[in-house]
């Protein structure tokens, strides 16, 4: 009976899964083919095994109630065809788990390319080898340039020597066990419903919150930018749908191109005719082959672009609700506090140019640490990361000082949040906020610092030129900075880290972006080599008895941030503070979760430590400014470059 039970249950999931996969997102054609495939097979396997199984308990079960009174045999041939039965049990994982890795084969790679060219991820399988005139060390970040390792350069010279493989190491390099598109459709197919959805919804608020502004404000004979009202302020999370909240059903009006049906329907106005007829003799050789493949999918469908604009589609995403949190709030701190128009924000969020929606998926994401996901906007002025339900509660909670203390200090290094939202798809709620970015977005820092001012366990694996974000424990430099610069920044800081200790907040940290300036010697003179000596070009050491290096590399500029201003020293991190101290026996001193006053004073004294005036930074190599010789060079970035960055950042707004 209960073999018979999950029997029943495995075959009620498979016509569940069958039903929900039928639809979806043309880029996971492919995955949901293999996934109902698969599941069929498994469940059609071990289904017929217990039904053989079952079969043979019976017999077995009919043999002991016939022969109950005789005890002449107590083994018969149903007896023996059970025991088999039960014991080829492991056979048939094996032979199920054989047959599987056989379908994967790479030598139905032509059915695999087809199933890409329904799935619009042929582009995921081109393997494109740009050709570098320097070989560099991968592993570093795309800000530095390093060598290829001794190991890979010999390894690559070898592969040129012997481009030819035996027969062997191809038969081997054709074996595959994973499959080659269904992962990458996957992951591409969820960001790409993420970033639309996110991106559209944010949209879509903006000009629900102009209305909102318009009917609350400006009808009314107000001005918005002469300040806020009480009611603009939500009292909770869990407030009605009016002035303070606003939800509404979200469908795709925007960012339109960044779901689509085929990526190359693109038509240009200056398009001859003879090409349009190529055009169409290749549209109608894509129809033939999707004709071919019609009895492929058993069913599976793809949803167009016009179904999930119109959210007219079956199955998929039917609950698709976006919340804007305090909607006119936070139109005033863009508009009002940070020079932020709406044009601007949308422009931002979403271009207008339909191939670079289409480039919106390109934007930089990632994971952080606590399983948040992120993502910049396609010119990276902003970014936009998720967040725990605990964390928009102390966002509304606070807010109303947060507003205050913007205005009071226009040069805050806080974080500027310009957006909170949520949004519900497949039956999840995530919150998410939009912040600016506090790097520019012309130019990528060469080190990127995370700093708390703790030291347990602050400190990671990788090194400078890995283009990771580094702790504290991996600073290894100054800020030098001018006394007034230094006095400025350490006064504003405070400021800040005081503001975040009185709404209880600890655990922020300052993200530090430092920008390495690259110099090179003007060479129309030969200022630095030995005027004794015939200057001779063919000469190695010719630069005082030495080599002169062309390009002289090192911090230029810093740009931070504090960042993560939403955790709060709440009863929860009382008992990690108990835990990692008591328990664990770490630092109490170390430790990052500790109360906000001991935190801010903390915080501030690492700070304070590692920025010190170019007067101190001189005292300590024991050299004076004197003792520096002038000579020409030429920077960059230059300081015409990043002004221009700058303006083209400001210009926007």
């Amino acid at each position: 009976i209960p073999i018979s039970g999950l029997m029943l249950i495995s075959i009620s999931v498979n016509i569940y899964a069958i039903k929900r996969l039928r639809v979806g997102l043309e880029d996971t054609f492919y995955i949901r083919i293999q996934a109902i495939k698969d599941s069929l097979f498994y469940c059609l396997g071990y289904t017929f095994y217990f039904l053989v199984l079952g079969i043979c308990y019976f017999l077995v079960w009919n043999d002991d109630q016939i022969n109950n009174d005789s005890y002449e045999k107590d083994e018969t041939g149903a007896h023996y065809l059970f025991a088999l039965t039960v014991a080829f049990l492991g056979l048939n994982d094996f032979g199920l788990w054989v047959y599987r890795q056989f379908r994967m084969y790479k030598t139905k790679q032509e059915n695999r390319s087809k199933y890409a060219k329904i799935a619009n991820v042929e582009s995921l399988n081109k393997n494109i080898k740009s050709k570098k005139k320097i070989k560099r060390n991968k592993s570093v970040g795309k800000q530095f340039i390093a060598p290829a390792l001794p190991q890979h350069i010999a390894y690559n010279k070898h592969n040129d020597n012997n481009s030819s493989d035996n027969k062997c190491a191809q038969c081997c390099k054709r074996i595959s066990f994973k499959p080659t598109i269904g992962d990458q459709s996957i992951n591409k197919a969820l960001r790409r419903e993420v970033l639309a959805y996110t991106t559209d919804g944010i949209a879509q608020s903006i000009d629900r919150q102009f209305k909102m502004a318009e009917n609350w404000y400006t009808k009314k004979g107000n001005k918005l930018y002469e300040g806020l009202s009480d009611d603009d302020y939500p009292q909770s999370i869990k407030d009605d749908h009016g002035r303070t909240i606003q939800e509404f059903d979200i469908t795709i009006k925007h960012n339109k191109y960044l779901l689509y049906e085929n990526p190359d329907d693109e038509d240009d106005a200056d398009t001859s005719s003879t090409e349009d007829n190529v055009d169409d003799n290749n549209d109608e050789k894509e129809e033939e082959e999707k004709n071919e493949l019609a009895n492929v999918g058993g069913g599976v469908q793809r949803v167009s672009t016009k179904l999930i604009i119109e959210g007219d589609d079956e199955g998929i995403g039917k609950e698709r609700e976006f919340v804007d949190f305090a909607p006119i709030v936070f139109k005033y701190i863009r508009n009002c506090i940070c020079g932020i128009s709406d044009e601007s924000y949308n422009r931002s969020i979403i271009p207008k140019d339909k191939l670079a929606q289409r480039n919106v998926l390109d934007a930089k994401y990632g994971e952080g640490k606590s399983g948040a996901f992120f993502y910049f906007s396609w010119d990276s002025r902003y970014l936009v990361k998720t967040i725990k339900k605990f964390e928009v509660e102390v966002m509304l909670n606070t807010l109303k000082q947060y507003v205050e203390y913007l205005e009071k200090n226009p040069n805050t290094i806080l974080s500027r949040v310009v957006g909170l939202h949520s949004i519900r798809l497949y039956g999840l709620t995530k919150y998410f906020l939009v912040s600016e970015n506090v790097f520019l977005s012309q130019l990528k820092p060469s080190e990127v610092y995370d700093l708390k001012g703790s030291w347990v366990n602050r400190y990671t694996k990788y090194s400078i030129q890995s283009g990771k974000t580094l702790k504290d424990g991996d600073l290894k430099r100054f800020i030098v900075l001018n006394k007034n610069t230094r006095e400025q920044l350490i006064n504003q800081l405070t400021s800040d880290s005081q503001f975040l200790s009185r709404c209880n907040i600890m655990d922020y940290s300052l993200l530090l972006g430092i920008y390495h300036i690259k110099m090179a010697p003007n060479n129309e003179d030969n200022d630095g080599y030995d005027k004794n000596e015939e200057y001779k070009e063919d000469k190695i050491n010719n630069y005082a008895g030495g080599i002169r290096a062309e390009v002289i590399e090192g911090p230029g500029i810093y740009y931070m941030g504090i960042i993560d201003t939403l955790q709060v020293y709440n009863f929860r991190k009382k008992m990690e503070t108990f835990l990692k101290t008591y328990i664990l026996r770490d630092d109490g001193n170390g430790i990052s979760c500790v109360e906000p006053k001991y935190y801010q004073t903390r915080f501030m004294n690492y700070i304070k430590n590692i920025t010190i005036t170019d007067d101190e930074y001189y005292k300590e190599l024991k050299i004076s400014r004197q003792q520096f010789e002038e000579e020409r060079i030429r920077v960059y970035p230059g300081k015409q470059i990043v002004a221009n960055s700058i303006r083209q950042a400001q210009h926007s707004k």
